[in-house]
């Protein structure tokens, strides 16, 4: 989904920050903390600003983000509560950063 979304910016070899990378025949990422998001984008473009806030991307501060997206799957539908740990609530505290959901079929 990154790919098609993302086509000048996402890289998975680079991105795909997570252990399951490896399924998919990438190899492991090295030094990876015990906290890693499962996707960490530096957005030099602003492309990834620009499909999360259409519209509304800063441009001056839209290529400097980074982004660490950490996946939660469901088999309940887009509407159901779900739970997020405290690694990733913790990094997001830690750094000053939002939270936000998408919910994406």
């Amino acid at each position: 989904m990154l790919e098609i979304h993302l086509p000048s910016t996402y890289r998975p070899e680079e991105h795909w920050t997570s252990r399951l990378r490896t399924r998919a025949g990438l190899e492991p990422c090295e030094n990876l903390p015990v906290d890693a998001s499962t996707f960490t984008i530096v957005d030099g473009s602003g492309e990834l600003s620009r499909l999360l806030q259409p519209g509304r991307a800063n441009k001056k501060w839209a290529s400097r983000c980074t982004f660490h997206i950490h996946v939660i799957t469901t088999t309940s539908d887009l509407g159901a509560g779900f739970l997020v740990g405290s690694s990733p609530m913790r990094k997001v505290s830690n750094t000053g950063s939002y939270f936000a959901t998408i919910g994406l079929t």
